[in-house]
């Protein structure tokens, strides 16, 4: 069940006057690592760089909110949904829109954000999508938020029963770490020449349409099919920001590091930087899949 915050409304995504509500889930569930991480430094740093983060991936935005193509009618829930831009995007277009999260801080973020915007019908929810009791929707989306579950057939399975039959999944995710400029450039930069192994990383996980398709068909789900879309990242806004932004993201490598390397490292990452400037800020390839796929009519 969910416990409702003094002041809130009683039924989470319900389209009432007022605020967003505040929602907490009592038990997180078995994501122990992502919770851990999520609501904690990882989870500090993308509230202390909302703006940034959303930002860097507006090439991606439109086409995700083009291909969820909520109605006004629309039930929806937003997993991962971090600082709650998708769930505005889709709270103004639809009947309601459920953020959930594993995050305090982002949901914090997201609540504010949706007050100060008036978007009362955007709700919050802090709970582990793989187990926890989710409200009927008619379109689940996530914006890079789907590949940190431990066990992804769990949540997937539990999305699928929250959909009604004909319900829509529409997923942005990464394709794999080889395709990216963008991160592999910061890794081998602020790692200071030392090897860096990470394309097997939760991020890149959904990199595979196959593997995408067997695990959300074995979730009940049909008609799967990813779409390559391919915009750049926008790191910032000059050479400055984009440092600043990239080296805060990639500060685990770089406190690997002594000074005189580290000095070393920002100034190769700060002449790349400039390298990839153009007037509309500090630019690197990407690559992402837009996913989609269904709940069967019947069944």
């Amino acid at each position: 069940m969910l416990e409702p915050v003094a002041g809130d409304e009683a039924v989470p995504g319900a389209a009432a006057p007022g605020v967003a509500s505040r929602w907490e889930a009592p038990g997180m569930g078995v994501n122990v690592e992502q919770t851990r991480a999520w609501d904690g430094p990882s989870g500090d740093f993308w509230v202390a760089n909302a703006a940034r983060f959303d930002r860097g991936i507006s090439r991606y935005q439109p086409l995700l909110v083009a291909a969820a193509a909520p109605g006004f009618a629309d039930r929806v829930i937003d997993v991962g949904c971090g600082n709650g831009r998708l769930t505005l995007d889709m709270a103004r277009r639809a009947h309601s829109a459920l953020g959930v999260d594993l995050s305090a801080g982002m949901l914090r973020l997201a609540r504010e954000r949706a007050a100060a915007a008036g978007v009362a019908r955007a709700r919050f929810l802090r709970a582990d999508v793989q187990v926890h009791p989710l409200p009927p929707a008619d379109l689940v989306v996530s914006r890079n938020g789907v590949m940190f579950f431990d066990d992804p057939a769990a949540a997937f399975g539990n999305l699928a029963r929250a959909l009604r039959p004909g319900g829509r999944l529409v997923l942005l995710a990464w394709q794999p770490h080889d395709r990216q400029e963008w991160l592999p450039t910061f890794q081998r930069i602020l790692s200071g020449g030392r090897a860096v192994s990470l394309p097997d990383a939760p991020m890149w996980s959904f990199g595979a349409p196959d593997r995408v398709a067997a695990l959300l068909g074995g979730a009940g789900f049909v008609d799967v099919e990813s779409r390559s879309v391919t915009e750049p990242m926008v790191v910032g806004t000059d050479v400055a920001d984009a440092v600043d932004y990239v080296t805060g993201m990639q500060r685990e490598l770089l406190a690997e590091l002594d000074p005189a390397e580290r000095a070393e490292a920002v100034a190769a990452l700060r002449e790349d930087a400039a390298a990839h400037l153009t007037d509309e800020g500090v630019l690197y390839g990407a690559a992402c899949w837009i996913v989609r796929a269904r709940r069967p009519e019947t069944g």
